[in-house]
């Protein structure tokens, strides 16, 4: 499996489009293969059969079943030899993926996709904080990355801190002059903050007259590189105080490239939705979440 999302999407659009389409009406395509993460050309085939928007029969046999049936008997006869056959192994990834055919992350991996938690609607009103929008600038240009923006809704809900991803994110090429457009239309309908890096990028960018009436942070790197702003929010995210909306939205792109950090060619959401978070970390509601978190 391609370890980027467009190296998948090229190989299920090849398999869906080009291989299976060669078959005639009663031809029969058998599909054999591991979960070798969430969004795996295999994974998506199951999720199309469970939600029959696609034809077929999905069939998974891991070596032992969650409730300890051991599939293939003849060989393994009881967990003893199970044992042994893992320990011959000698690879927990290798034995969890190729043998539970569980589709487990791969060592880069900082956010385990089991800490991403959804919500159907936002808290009361009375429980409101504010609103914080990070931003990451691209240069522009045709081999630039994409400029990226974040809206976050900061709630106090059961005496913790809660930070809802908003759906509705950028994640486009777009020149300077749009980019102050479109954060100003943010910052105004959601009457939210501005988190950015202190570049000198982002420092000039916000000297635009049309940003003038909104409040800007600008969050001290401090030697944090992506990877330490990222994983110094994994409690937060296991804490369940990290929450995005429901499948489907813009936001998903986000969650892509938060599960695919370190293999993703463009990661320029997660450095806007970081920043924002640390941004809202380091407020003073948040002094608690501040210790766990880093």
């Amino acid at each position: 499996m391609s370890k980027r999302s467009e190296g998948r999407d090229k190989t299920y659009n090849w398999l869906t489009g080009e291989l299976i389409p060669l078959g005639d009406i009663n031809t029969r395509v058998i599909i054999l293969g591991n979960f070798l993460g969430e969004d795996s050309v295999l994974s998506r085939i199951e999720e199309k059969i469970k939600n029959k928007t696609m034809d077929g029969v999905f069939l998974k046999v891991p070596i032992i079943y969650e409730n300890g049936t051991i599939s293939w008997l003849g060989k393994f006869p009881d967990m003893k030899a199970i044992e042994n056959f893992k320990r011959s192994i000698g690879n927990e990834l290798t034995w969890q993926r190729d043998y539970l055919l569980r589709a487990i992350p791969g060592d880069l991996q900082i956010i385990d996709p089991r800490w991403i938690h959804r919500y159907n609607k936002l808290p009361e009103n009375n429980h409101y904080l504010l609103t914080i929008t990070g931003v990451d600038l691209a240069c522009g240009g045709e081999n630039s990355d994409y400029t990226a923006m974040v809206s976050i809704k900061v709630y106090h809900v059961d005496d913790k801190v809660c930070f809802y991803v908003l759906p509705e994110v950028v994640n486009e090429k777009i020149h300077m002059p749009e980019a102050v457009d479109r954060l100003s239309i943010i910052c105004k309908s959601l009457k939210s903050s501005i988190a950015m890096e202190n570049t000198i990028l982002e420092t000039a960018f916000c000297q635009n007259p049309k940003l003038r009436d909104f409040k800007i942070e600008f969050l001290k790197l401090k030697s944090r590189d992506k990877q330490t702003r990222l994983a110094a929010l994994s409690n937060t995210f296991f804490m369940k105080q990290i929450l995005f909306p429901e499948k489907g939205a813009k936001s998903d792109k986000l969650i892509e490239q938060i599960l695919g950090f370190g293999n993703e060619r463009h990661d320029d959401l997660v450095d806007a939705f970081t920043c924002a978070m640390h941004i809202g970390l380091d407020k003073k509601y948040a002094t608690d979440l501040r210790t766990i978190a880093i």
